[in-house]
C-alpha cells in the first residue's frame, strides 16, 4: 500500500511538472553561473546582448567556379531564405546601401587617404583630370569616396562584384557567403527543427554553421547518450540481479527500487531546474546503478535486515553529503545532478528501508567461499595492493598538470568545424574569441572612442601582431570626424575647381543623416549596443599573444578565458575543502570506529589516490570536473569501507552485496567514458578508478 501511495505520489508530481512544461536546454551558458567571467558593469550588461545577437546568426556557404552559377545559386537562396519563417533578416546579396551612401561622398575619407598632405590628394585628382573624364570622377573628383568604399573591403581578402553580388574569389574558385538572423533563440528546439529541416532542402552545395547547428547536434547527441546510458545501465543491473539472486521476485524487488528511482529522481530534477540541461541527464543517466546499491545490500542480508540498517544509513549519508556538495556547487549544471542524485537516492533508501518487502533469495556458497581464500591471502595481498596503488598514483600524480578550459564542456561537431574553416579561408581570419569593449555616455561618443584607438590597431597590424578588426566606425563614422573631414574634402574641392576652370560646380553640403541606423545590411552595425549604457565591441582577428599585452590597459574581453579562470578558481577551492573534509573524516572515523575508522580512511585516500591519477594517463589536464568527481569518489569509497568495518566480518553478503554495487556502478560510470564530451569521459573515468580501488582496498584493508 506504501509503495502504490509513494508511486502515485511522484507520478502525480512528475506529471504536474512535466503540465506545467520543462524545456531541457543543450545552452553551455546554462551549466555556468550567471555572469561568469564578467568583471565590470559594462561587461555584465554587453555580454548576454551580445551573446544573443550572435547566437541567433546562421551562416550559409556555397562555393563554385562558374560566378554566373554562383549568383544564379545566391539569388535562390536568398529568395528561400526571406520566405523561411524563421529567418528575420538577410544579408551578403545585393544592396543598395553602399549606393545609398552617395550623398555623403563629399564627408567620408579613408584612413590612408587622411593621412596624406593636401597636396598629394590634388596632384593625384590632376593626373586623372588631365585626360578624358568619367562621369563617375565628377561624382568624386578626388576619388576620395571611392577610396573610403574599398576600405571596407576586409584584408587579405579578393571581394569583388559580379551582377551586383559580393562574391570571393580564391584559387580560381568563387564562394558566396550569405548571414542570416534568426527571429528566435538558437536553443529554441522548434527553431532548430525547422532550420536543419530547410538546410536539407537546399540541397549538398549549400554549407552552414551557426550556434543554432551546434544546439541542436548537441541536444540530439545528449538525447541519444541518455536513452543509450540509461537502457544499458539498466540491462546491466537486471543482469546483476539475475545472477546474484536469481528469481524473478528479486526483479521485481529491483525493478520497483529502479522504478520508484527514476520518477524520484526526474521529478526532484525538473521540478527544482525546468531547464535542465541535457549533460546532467546524461550524467543523471548513471544514477540508476548509484541506487541499486541499496537493493543488492537488502537482497543479499535475507533475513538478516537488522545487520545492515546501521551500514545502509551510514552508506546513504556519506552518499548524500557527497551529492548535497555538487547540489550546492553555483554550477547550475553539477547542482543539477547533485539534485537529481540526492532525489534519487532518497528515494531508494525509502523503498528498501520502509516501503517493499525484501524477497528471500537462493543461497550463494560461492562468496563464502571466496571470504576464505582472502583470508588465506590477505596479508601478502594487501601489501601487494599498496605497493600497487603506490606506483599507479606515483606514475600519475608526477605527471599531472592543471587547466580548466570552458570550451572542452560542448563537443564541437566535425562537419561544423569544417565548414567554419571554409569560412576562415574564404575571409581570411578566424574569430580570435575576443573583444574590445567600449563604453562611453552616447553612440556619437563610442564612434570617436573607436576612432581614437585605430592608430593602435595599426600599430598592431604592422608589427605582425593582428591581422585585422571589425568595428562599427569603420562602416559609420563619427559626426565629429565626418565634420571634420567634410571641411577638408570642401576645401580641397574648391582648390581643385579653381585649377579647373570651375568645371567642378558648388561642392556638397554637409549631411548629418549618416548614423549607425543609415546602413541596415551591415553586419558591423551588431557591434553597436545602443542602450541605457552605450558601448560597442571591436572584434580583433589574428590577435597574438604580444598584441593582447599592448591592449593590457584596454576592457579586452575573452569570455572563455575568464570562463576557464573562474573554473580553475573553484578548482582550488574545491580540492582544499576536500582536504578539509578528509581531516574532519579522519578525526570522525577514529572517534567512532576506532582502528577500523584510519582502515575505512586509508580506503578512501586509496580510491582518491587512483581518481586523481586518472588525468594524467587520458592525456586530460586536471580540471573542476576532475575535482567534483573525487569529491564523489570520497562518498561512494566511504559507503564500501562503511559496510566492510561495520557490517558481520564473516558475513557472505556483505561481499556480494558491495560486489554487485561496485560492478553496477563502475560500469553506470564506466559508460560515460563512451561520451564524445571530454568532460563527461574524465569524469567517469575518475569515479569509476576511484570505486574499483575503494572496492580493493575495503576488501584487503577494512574488514575486521
Amino acid at each position: 500500500m506504501r509503495f502504490w501511495a509513494l508511486l502515485l505520489t511522484l507520478v502525480a508530481l512528475l506529471g504536474l511538472r512535466l503540465g506545467l512544461g520543462v524545456s531541457p536546454s543543450a545552452q553551455l551558458a546554462d551549466l555556468l553561473p550567471p555572469g561568469l567571467g564578467a568583471q565590470s558593469q559594462a561587461e555584465k550588461d554587453s555580454f548576454p546582448v551580445l551573446q544573443d545577437r550572435f547566437d541567433r546568426q546562421l551562416w550559409l556557404l556555397v562555393e563554385a567556379k562558374d560566378p554566373d552559377a554562383l549568383v544564379s545559386r545566391g539569388q535562390a537562396l536568398a529568395a528561400s531564405a526571406k520566405e523561411a519563417p524563421f529567418v528575420a533578416a538577410v544579408q551578403g546579396g545585393p544592396s543598395d546601401g553602399y549606393q545609398a551612401l552617395g550623398r555623403y561622398r563629399g564627408q567620408l575619407l579613408a584612413d590612408a587617404d587622411r593621412q596624406l598632405p593636401d597636396q598629394t590628394l590634388l596632384n593625384r585628382a590632376l593626373a586623372l583630370w588631365l585626360g578624358p573624364v568619367p562621369s563617375s570622377l565628377k561624382a568624386d573628383p578626388l576619388l576620395t569616396f571611392s577610396h573610403w568604399l574599398e576600405a571596407q573591403q576586409p584584408h587579405a581578402s579578393s571581394l569583388a562584384l559580379h551582377q551586383g553580388w559580393p562574391l570571393w574569389h580564391k584559387d580560381g574558385h568563387y564562394a558566396l557567403v550569405l548571414t542570416l538572423t534568426l527571429k528566435d533563440s538558437a536553443y529554441d528546439s522548434r527553431q532548430q527543427g525547422a532550420v536543419q529541416q530547410w538546410l536539407q532542402s537546399l540541397g549538398p552545395d549549400v554549407e552552414a554553421t551557426g550556434t543554432v547547428l551546434y544546439a541542436a547536434k548537441g541536444a540530439q547527441q545528449a538525447q541519444t547518450e541518455v536513452s543509450r546510458f540509461g537502457t544499458l545501465a539498466l540491462v546491466a543491473v537486471l543482469v546483476l540481479i539475475f545472477w546474484g539472486f536469481g528469481g524473478w521476485r528479486a526483479i521485481r524487488f529491483m525493478g520497483g527500487l529502479l522504478l520508484l528511482s527514476l520518477l524520484g529522481a526526474l521529478a526532484g530534477l525538473w521540478w527544482c531546474f525546468p531547464k535542465a540541461h541535457w549533460l546532467a541527464l546524461v550524467m543523471g543517466a548513471s544514477v540508476i546503478g548509484i541506487c541499486a546499491d541499496y537493493g543488492f545490500h537488502a537482497l543479499a542480508a535475507g533475513k538478516d535486515q537488522p545487520g545492515i540498517r546501521r551500514p545502509l544509513l551510514w552508506g546513504l549519508v556519506s552518499s548524500l553529503l557527497a551529492y548535497g556538495v555538487m547540489s550546492l556547487s553555483p554550477f547550475p549544471g553539477l547542482a543539477q545532478l547533485g539534485v537529481t542524485a540526492v532525489a534519487g537516492l532518497l528515494t531508494a533508501y525509502l523503498y528498501v528501508r520502509f516501503l517493499a518487502k525484501v524477497p528471500d533469495s537462493p543461497s550463494r556458497h560461492w562468496p563464502e567461499r571466496l571470504l576464505v581464500v582472502l583470508d588465506k591471502v590477505r596479508r601478502p595481498g594487501a601489501v601487494v595492493l599498496a605497493l600497487g596503488l603506490l606506483v599507479f598514483i606515483t606514475l600519475g600524480v608526477t605527471r599531472l598538470s592543471f587547466e580548466d578550459n570552458v570550451r572542452q564542456w560542448q563537443p564541437k561537431d566535425p562537419a561544423l568545424l569544417a565548414v567554419e574553416g571554409r569560412l576562415a579561408y574564404w575571409l581570411g581570419a578566424r574569430p580570435s574569441g575576443q573583444y574590445l569593449l567600449v563604453p562611453a555616455k552616447d553612440v556619437q561618443g563610442v564612434l570617436a572612442a573607436e576612432e581614437a584607438l585605430k592608430p593602435r590597431l595599426q600599430a598592431l597590424v604592422a608589427s605582425g601582431n593582428l591581422q585585422q578588426w571589425l568595428a562599427v566606425s569603420q562602416a559609420v563614422p563619427s559626426q565629429a570626424r565626418q565634420q571634420a573631414d567634410w571641411q577638408r574634402l570642401t576645401a580641397l574641392r574648391q582648390r581643385l575647381d579653381a585649377l579647373l576652370g570651375g568645371a567642378l560646380g558648388p561642392a556638397p553640403a554637409f549631411d548629418s543623416g549618416l548614423q549607425p541606423g543609415a546602413l541596415h545590411d551591415d553586419g558591423r552595425l551588431a557591434l553597436l549596443l545602443d542602450g541605457p549604457a552605450p558601448a560597442s565591441v571591436i572584434l580583433p582577428q589574428g590577435l597574438t599573444e604580444q598584441g593582447a599585452a599592448q591592449l593590457g590597459d584596454l576592457l579586452l574581453v575573452s569570455p572563455a578565458d575568464k570562463a576557464s579562470a573562474v573554473f580553475s578558481h573553484y578548482r582550488d577551492q574545491i580540492l582544499t575543502l576536500l582536504a578539509v573534509a578528509l581531516a574532519v573524516l579522519a578525526m570522525v572515523l577514529v572517534l567512532c570506529l576506532r582502528g577500523r575508522g584510519l582502515a575505512v580512511l586509508a580506503t578512501s585516500l586509496a580510491a582518491l589516490g587512483a581518481g586523481l591519477a586518472i588525468p594524467a594517463y587520458l592525456g586530460q589536464p586536471f580540471n573542476l570536473i576532475h575535482a567534483l568527481a573525487l569529491v564523489l569518489v570520497l562518498g561512494l569509497s566511504l559507503d564500501y569501507g562503511f559496510f566492510f568495518a561495520t557490517g558481520p566480518s564473516k558475513a557472505p553478503h556483505t561481499l556480494l552485496a558491495v560486489l554487485l554495487s561496485m560492478v553496477s556502478s563502475l560500469f553506470a560510470f564506466g559508460l560515460l567514458t563512451a561520451s564524445s564530451t571530454p568532460v563527461l569521459v574524465g569524469f567517469g573515468a575518475v569515479v569509476a578508478a576511484g570505486l574499483l580501488s575503494a572496492f580493493l582496498a575495503s576488501l584487503f584493508w577494512a574488514r575486521p
